[in-house]
């Protein structure tokens, strides 16, 4: 996409709101092993839209958070919810998409991004095949429960690994894959899909 600032990773440090996200981390991750707890630790029962990209049945699972979703945010996830702020946020807010100026024709008959957040479960040894998202649209995931082997994440040929605690923001327009390499472990990350700012009114 042209007249957009690309790079596989950004700095968390640039959208400062995650770091009140991220100020909430041990109540956020507290709630989540409560929901384990009641749950149990096997498969979430839902699987997100792209599960095909995962290299084995039932590897990569997910919770969705959105206002649309007001028990799971109500009856188990109310700080998290709290914390993530979906009407405070304008780069949560599809209404604050636009296109960057002199955007091709062509592009602009895309649909703007979809915007969601998510609880992800990697289950042992599983992995979610290289893809590439859509523009304009950055994804900043939260480490909650991070295997002792680690969990790499790749963007663009570049490896980092989640820690418990602390942010990875990337674009996801570009072609990235996970693995989570424990035989014992399951990894979760909270995931908020946002507006690049170079894509969002309000966001600057």
């Amino acid at each position: 996409l042209p007249n957009i600032q690309h790079a596989s990773f950004w700095s968390p440090t640039a959208f400062p709101w995650l770091e009140e996200v991220q100020a909430r981390y041990t109540d956020i991750r507290d709630e989540l092993d409560d929901y384990l707890k009641l749950t149990g630790t096997g498969p979430f029962a839902t699987q997100p839209a792209s599960a095909r990209l995962e290299s084995a049945p039932q590897q990569w699972n997910s919770l969705v958070l959105t206002s649309k979703q007001g028990q799971l945010c109500s009856q188990h996830f109310p700080i998290t919810c709290g914390a993530v702020g979906f009407d405070r946020r304008p780069a949560l807010q599809k209404t604050n998409f636009e296109w960057p100026a002199d955007t091709p024709r062509g592009y602009r008959r895309m649909a703007p991004p979809g915007l969601q957040v998510h609880i992800y479960q990697l289950m042992p040894g599983g992995r979610v095949l290289p893809h590439r998202g859509v523009f304009c649209r950055l994804v900043a995931a939260l480490g909650l429960r991070i295997p002792a082997t680690g969990a790499p994440l790749t963007v663009g040929g570049e490896t980092r690994f989640f820690r418990e605690g602390e942010f990875i923001v990337f674009d996801d327009s570009t072609e990235h894959d996970v693995v989570n390499p424990s035989t014992n472990e399951s990894r979760y990350v909270l995931t908020i899909m946002m507006l690049h700012p170079q894509c969002c009114l309000g966001c600057n």
